[in-house]
C-alpha cells in the first residue's frame, strides 16, 4: 500500500513540475550543457550611479575596458547584448572589438561573467511578451525578487528586454554609430535645467524606433489616439513641445509635434524617435 502511495505521489509531483505550475523552471534560463538559446537584448544604462558607477564607468574602471571620455559620462545609452550558448557578447561605443565572456550560472536565471579584475552579474526575468535582463555589481542585488518589473529595480547598473532580430544584426556597428550621433546632437541641443531629460536634436526627419507608436491629438499620454505607427516609419519633426512626461520604462521625455507622409499632424512621445536627416532647403514647417 505504501509503495502505491509513493508511486502516486512521485507521478503527481512529476506532472506538476512538467505543467505550467510555478514549480516548472524555464529552460531558456538554463545554460547547462551549452543549451542557452541565442537572444539579443536592447540594454539601457541606468541614469543614476550604482555603487558609485554608471554602467560605462563600471566597464572602464572595473572591467578595464578602453572607453573614451564621451561614453563614460553619458547616461542612458543603449547597448546591444547577445547571449549565445554559454557566453555573452557586446560592443561598446569606443571600439570595434566584440567583447565576449563565458557565463557561469549561480542560480536559476542568474549568471556571472568577468575577468581577472571583477565579476558582473546578469539576471533574466520572464516578462509578459519577452525576456527582461538586468546587470548588477553584486550577486545579492541580482537575486532580488524578479516579480518586480526590471525597469523598477533601481539598483541595476543596466536593464533591458529581448528584441527579435537576426544574430548578425544584434552587434551591428552601424546601430552604435547612429545612436552615438543622435546622443551627440541631444547634448549639443542641451537639457532643460533640473528636468533631467535631454532635448531632441532639432527639427528634421526622424525614424521611429518602436512598434505601435501612438500618434495623439494633443501632447499627452492620455490624449486621444489618432493612429498607430510602425517601427521604421519616417516622420517630419516640426517642434519639440515644452510638455514633459515620464512613461515607464522609457523615462522622462518631451512630446514632439510630427507630420506624416500623408500630411497628417499629431504628437508622439519623444523617446520613440531617432534622428535621420535634415529637411531639404525651403521645407515649410508651418
Amino acid at each position: 500500500m505504501l509503495n502505491k502511495i509513493f508511486i502516486f505521489l512521485f507521478y503527481a509531483v512529476f506532472a506538476y513540475c512538467s505543467s505550467d505550475g510555478i514549480a516548472k523552471e524555464d529552460p531558456k534560463l538554463d545554460i547547462s550543457n551549452n543549451q542557452f538559446e541565442n537572444m539579443c537584448f536592447a540594454v539601457y544604462t541606468n541614469h543614476s550611479k550604482q555603487d558609485g558607477y554608471l554602467f560605462p564607468e563600471f566597464l572602464a574602471k572595473k572591467f578595464r575596458l578602453p572607453l573614451n571620455k564621451e561614453e563614460l559620462i553619458i547616461g542612458g545609452l543603449e547597448y546591444r547584448v547577445l547571449l549565445k550558448k554559454d557566453s555573452i557578447y557586446f560592443l561598446t561605443y569606443s571600439s570595434d572589438i566584440i567583447y565576449n565572456y563565458k557565463l557561469f550560472q549561480v542560480e536559476h536565471g542568474v549568471f556571472k561573467f568577468g575577468n581577472e579584475h571583477v565579476d558582473l552579474f546578469l539576471a533574466l526575468d520572464r516578462l509578459e511578451k519577452n525576456q527582461g535582463v538586468r546587470f548588477h555589481y553584486s550577486k545579492s542585488s541580482a537575486l532580488k525578487n524578479n516579480s518586480i518589473p526590471y525597469y523598477k529595480i533601481n539598483d541595476a547598473l543596466a536593464f533591458g528586454n529581448e528584441i527579435k532580430i537576426e544574430n548578425k544584426d544584434c552587434l551591428d556597428r552601424t546601430f552604435y554609430k547612429e545612436v552615438y550621433e543622435q546622443v551627440q546632437r541631444e547634448i549639443e541641443a542641451g537639457s532643460e535645467p533640473d528636468n533631467g531629460y535631454q532635448k531632441i536634436g532639432g527639427v528634421g526627419y526622424y525614424t521611429l524606433i518602436a512598434d505601435s507608436v501612438i500618434l495623439r491629438e494633443e501632447p499627452s499620454k492620455v490624449a486621444k489616439g489618432l493612429l498607430k505607427l510602425k517601427k521604421g516609419a519616417i516622420v517630419a519633426l516640426l517642434e519639440e513641445t515644452k510638455v514633459i512626461e515620464e512613461v515607464e520604462p522609457y523615462g522622462k521625455h518631451s512630446w514632439v509635434k510630427v507630420r506624416l507622409e500623408d500630411g497628417k499632424v499629431g504628437y508622439i512621445f519623444g523617446a520613440f524617435v531617432k534622428w535621420k536627416g535634415y529637411f531639404p532647403e525651403g521645407y515649410k514647417i508651418d
